[in-house]
């Protein structure tokens, strides 16, 4: 995917635009990053969403992303800052609504019946989207994202498992088992 940066000035602010953003409309996405006295503050600014409320789908699920995204960051910074990420993301078309995932994605009961014995399923709640939620993965370093995401033929099921690596360290191949875990999942919505 091309991106366009129409600004950047290292260490400071990161600017994207184009004619193709949410709901296909006219987008610009920045961050900027300023000192506040001992702290570091990180702005970000999305725009490019009808005003429509019945397209609201294209900002929600904006919301979403980002509330993950930083609270993956957050983790990174916080317990692995010397560290490289690495990610594994598994995606599958499946017609699906927030309700349908909800009872599958937000309780210990649920995620049990599809992610077991392929990836962990009982562990700390670090973000809870909605629609979406971001679980530690312990042992590993790491975290699983169940995802609930919209693409131009209709509504997809995810899971991204990040691990923070040692260097020289290796992540394994995890695609198979996550493969397994999504495959239970979506006979389980069909």
């Amino acid at each position: 995917m091309d991106i366009p940066v129409v600004e950047s000035e290292p260490g400071k602010t990161f600017v994207t635009a184009g004619d193709d953003g949410p709901d296909g409309m006219p987008y610009l996405m920045g961050i900027t990053i300023e000192k506040d006295g001992g702290d570091t503050v990180m702005r970000l600014v999305n725009s490019g969403f009808p005003e429509d409320p019945k397209r609201d789908a294209g900002f929600s699920g904006t919301v979403s992303g980002w509330a993950h995204a930083l609270t993956t960051m957050q983790v990174w910074l916080e317990q692995h800052p010397m560290r490289t990420r690495h990610h594994d993301p598994v995606v599958q078309p499946v017609p699906h609504t927030a309700e349908q995932l909800r009872p599958f994605y937000a309780t210990v009961a649920g995620r049990a019946k599809w992610m077991p014995p392929d990836t962990v399923h009982t562990s700390q709640l670090l973000c809870d989207s909605g629609s979406e939620i971001l679980l530690a993965y312990p042992g590993l370093d790491g975290t699983i994202a169940l995802r609930s995401l919209a693409w131009p033929g209709g509504r997809m099921i995810g899971l991204d498992r990040s691990v923070w690596l040692d260097a020289g360290s290796t992540a394994g191949n995890a695609q198979p088992r996550l493969e397994r875990a999504i495959d239970r999942f979506a006979a389980w919505l069909q």
